[in-house]
């Protein structure tokens, strides 16, 4: 669904690929692997070394990633490290139609705010696809740079995240958002 406020700036550009780079950051989740192109960021996840983030990235992609110094990267490591990253752009090759909705739907959370499954559904259109909408989520690539941790159930309560509840609960706390949340 087009219109749903700033266009999505997470599309990646047209053009030859650049090389794959990846980083690792500190994040208030700890620490965690960036991969990126000229395309944007393509995957944030934790690992326990470069070693196996780069198999990780593979894997998922299909493309090998070479870790650089994060110091040549600092808007991406300052970004995910503050919470802070709406300027990033997202590499969003391979995700569905359906999903790079959702995602689009997720970056209009500001920080420190949250909201339900079934909001963001309705935000899509698809007022009846909160579980959908969930597993949407669960798939994106991108977890900290397109927000997803921002979305609980209806109740309040955390619900699932792709990186453990943990994390989404350190990140909602790093955002000062926690108390909106119902602790269940």
């Amino acid at each position: 669904m087009e219109g749903l406020g700033a266009p999505l700036k997470r599309l990646p550009r047209a053009g030859v690929r650049g090389d794959d780079l990846f980083v690792e950051v500190t994040t208030p989740a700890g620490v965690m692997y960036a991969a990126f192109s000229d395309h944007g960021v393509s995957l944030v996840h934790p690992a326990e070394s470069g070693d196996q983030f780069a198999t990780m990235f593979t894997a998922r992609t299909g493309r090998i990633a070479r870790e650089a110094d994060a110091l040549d990267h600092p808007d991406i490591s300052e970004a995910l490290h503050a919470c802070e990253t709406a300027t990033l752009a997202c590499d969003l090759d391979g995700v569905s139609p359906f999903t790079r909705r959702v995602l689009d739907a997720a970056t209009q959370i500001e920080r420190g705010q949250t909201r339900s499954y079934q909001w963001l559904a309705r935000r899509i259109g698809m007022p009846r696809a909160a579980r959908a909408v969930g597993n949407a989520l669960g798939a994106n690539p991108v977890p900290l740079v397109i927000p997803c941790h921002r979305v609980v159930r209806g109740d309040g309560s955390l619900g699932g995240y792709a990186l453990g509840a943990r994390t989404k609960r350190l990140l909602l706390e790093a955002e000062g958002a926690l108390p909106a949340v119902v602790r269940v």
